[in-house]
């Protein structure tokens, strides 16, 4: 009388331990991904062209930008080092990072990077952000983590 049960609960580990690896290890089309990707590439590109004409207005050293307060815990390249030459070189990364994402290419080492260079600029200026920018940087946190 004891068998039955016993049998019966290795039964159901055995389907819950199938079910775990099928979902976890059975091949996958990578189109969702790609498109994914793509999507993020592109809209962080058009993101840092906008950015590009106001750049020295709210982030350089003479701009309206405000004493940024970095806590110890938050991200951001301009909270070291503070000048306009700086500034381009990161913007310039960016954006070859963020091309790099939409057509693919060294994925793994450019998705950090764009995600590194998107928290630097929005921690640094938080007066001309909106939800849209919130969601590029968390969009751009996934991808990094993948």
């Amino acid at each position: 009388m004891t068998a039955g049960p016993v049998a019966a609960l290795g039964s159901v580990a055995r389907r819950t331990l199938a079910a775990w690896d099928r979902f976890w290890f059975t091949p996958r089309p990578a189109s969702t991904y790609v498109l994914w990707r793509g999507a993020l590439g592109f809209t962080a590109t058009a993101w840092l062209v906008s950015l590009a004409w106001d750049l020295q207005t709210f982030y350089g050293e003479v701009g309206i930008r405000p004493s940024p307060s970095y806590a110890d815990h938050r991200l951001g390249l301009f909270q070291w080092w503070e000048s306009d030459t700086v500034l381009w070189a990161v913007y310039l990364v960016s954006l070859a990072a963020a091309v790099a994402v939409t057509v693919g290419r060294f994925v793994r080492v450019a998705a950090p990077v764009l995600f590194l260079g998107v928290v630097s600029f929005q921690f640094d200026n938080t007066s001309v952000l909106n939800a849209g920018d919130n969601l590029l940087r968390i969009w751009c946190a996934y991808l990094a983590l993948f």
